[in-house]
Formats: C-alpha cells, sequence, structure tokens
C-alpha cells in the first residue's frame, strides 16, 4: 500500500472511473503527475501561512475515509479540482468540459481568499523554532494612496 494524499478512492464522488481512465489513458502515472503538479500550486496559495506539511501529510490506502483518515475533506476534494482540471487540460487545452472548468475556478478561488484571510479554513498554522504561530508580516502602504493634487 502506497502513501498518498490523494488516493483513487477519492475521485469516486467527483468522476467515474470510466472517464478518469479516459482522461488519463488509464496510466496511472499520469495520474500521479497531476496530482504532484495540483499538490504543488495548492502548497503556493497556502506556504506563507499555513502548515503545509502536516496539511499534505500522505495516509495509506486502507485509511482512506476511515476514522484514521486525517486530511481535510474540502483540501482533497479541491486537489482533484485542480488535478482533473490538469489532465484534461493535457488533452485539449481548449475544450476543457464546463463543469471541470467551474470546478477548477472555485477551487482557485477559495486558495485565493484562504491567502489573502478572506477565509479561515482552521488549518493548522506555520510555527517558528519557538513553537509561535509565524506572521506573513503587515505590509505597509499597500492601501490606496489619498494624495489628491489640485
Amino acid at each position: 500500500m502506497a502513501l498518498k494524499f490523494i488516493h483513487t478512492a477519492d475521485y469516486a464522488d467527483i468522476i467515474n472511473t470510466e472517464e478518469l481512465d479516459v482522461i488519463s489513458n488509464s496510466n496511472a502515472d499520469t495520474i500521479a503527475s497531476a496530482e504532484k503538479k495540483a499538490i504543488s500550486k495548492v502548497k503556493k496559495y497556502l506556504l506563507r501561512k499555513y502548515d503545509t506539511d502536516t496539511l499534505f501529510t500522505a495516509i495509506d490506502d486502507t485509511d482512506v475515509g476511515t476514522t484514521n483518515d486525517t486530511r481535510d475533506i474540502t483540501l482533497v476534494e479541491y486537489c482533484i479540482y485542480f488535478t482533473l482540471y490538469i489532465l484534461y487540460t493535457r488533452i485539449a487545452k481548449r475544450n476543457v468540459p464546463e463543469d471541470r472548468y467551474e470546478q477548477y475556478k472555485e477551487a482557485r478561488d477559495f486558495f485565493k481568499d484562504v491567502q489573502q484571510d478572506m477565509i479561515t479554513p482552521g488549518w493548522p498554522l506555520l510555527l517558528n523554532a519557538d513553537g509561535e504561530t509565524e506572521s506573513p508580516g503587515v505590509r505597509m502602504w499597500s492601501g490606496h494612496s489619498d494624495d489628491y493634487y489640485y
């Protein structure tokens, strides 16, 4: 049994097996590559504030859907949306089904909102060497300029 973050059983609620086989050419390596790219993209949204090593903990196939499954279900779902979009764009960038594109946009918008602190998902925060919460810092002068010239 392989330790992975996304497992084949996770796809069942989102895409049927036949469709997944078609877009991946029934190749597990193609799916694994797309999953790796998707997780990498998601991590880039979350790296500044969240402990991505804890968030993306790999689990065994036998633990999927059990009480031992500690993964955040929303994170898994949105990573699958990214993965499916990557698989479809591999075939034909302009012919991605509308529902898959909408799912991808939903996931992307969610991660952008998390990144901008508009959504607080309750995930483990990044800690510094002292065990304190890391702060991404305060951005100075990032607002609208109030300088008026008359």
